[in-house]
């Protein structure tokens, strides 16, 4: 391990001037308490050292550099890459100080970011480390992730984004209403692979028709919403049927007052 060595007479003038701060010829180890500016010693792993177990001089080494350039963790690499419906995240870091970890953040057509996950971090290390999450059963359409670096103190930073888009398997693909059965109301979500005109449609257990949900074009990899409202309904099983250019699909949904 490396230290910052500060001279004691100049140690003693920042502890007054700026006591959460120690300098060394341009190193400088942060969040360090007052007391700790009293010693001539200052380990970068924010813990205080007697003048015994100080060296000699000036050692500005990788530990007391990653403290001095303010970034709490290196990060060398971020990427996104998709699996399924899943995506993979992979991240490295050169170096890291009192970093308690990492939340993983995911905005999906939107600016606003949701934290999914939080990955534990290596604390206060000059070693490279590598980190890996699997965000699993992604809706269709394009994500955007980023971590959310969090320090000991509390503070954090965040990481530029990395995107992947999610491609449906096959022509396309219909989810369970929810809830089933339902009252007052049930959603139906569905995509398709390629672009389409699509058509929603409900009908009773009869075979009548008993409205449209939903009439456009539809684009590839596009998680639709459809409401089915009770209202003007009668207790009973309807059927949700789907149709477009290239598929039609359908499901039974119930109704119960």
């Amino acid at each position: 391990m490396r230290y910052c060595y500060v001279p004691i007479f100049f140690a003693l003038l920042v502890s007054f001037a700026s006591p959460e701060r120690a300098f060394s010829q341009g190193c400088c180890c942060v969040s360090c308490p007052t007391v700790c500016v009293l010693f001539i010693g200052i380990d970068c792993n924010f813990s205080c050292l007697s003048l015994a177990n100080c060296p000699v001089g000036v050692d500005a080494g990788a530990a007391c550099d990653a403290a001095c350039t303010g970034l709490p963790v290196e990060m060398v690499s971020f990427t996104a890459v998709t699996e399924g419906l899943n995506v993979m995240l992979n991240w490295e870091t050169a170096s890291e100080t009192a970093n308690v970890g990492f939340f993983v953040e995911l905005a999906v057509g939107s600016e606003i970011f949701e934290q999914v996950a939080f990955v534990e971090g290596a604390g206060t290390t000059i070693a490279p480390h590598s980190y890996g999450y699997l965000v699993e059963a992604l809706d269709p359409g394009h994500h955007v992730f980023r971590l959310k670096q969090v320090d000991l103190d509390g503070t954090f930073e965040y990481s530029e984004t990395v995107e992947a888009t999610v491609t449906i398997p096959g022509e396309f693909v219909l989810e369970p209403a929810y809830p089933n059965p339902f009252n007052p109301s049930t959603t139906v979500r569905f995509a398709v692979a390629q672009e389409q005109a699509v058509r929603v449609v409900l009908y009773d257990a009869t075979g009548k028709l008993v409205r449209s949900l939903y009439e456009g074009t539809v684009a590839s990899n596009d998680m639709q919403t459809v409401n089915v409202s009770a209202t003007g309904l009668a207790t009973g099983v309807y059927i949700v049927r789907i149709e477009g250019n290239r598929f039609v699909a359908s499901q039974e949904i119930v109704f119960v007052k």
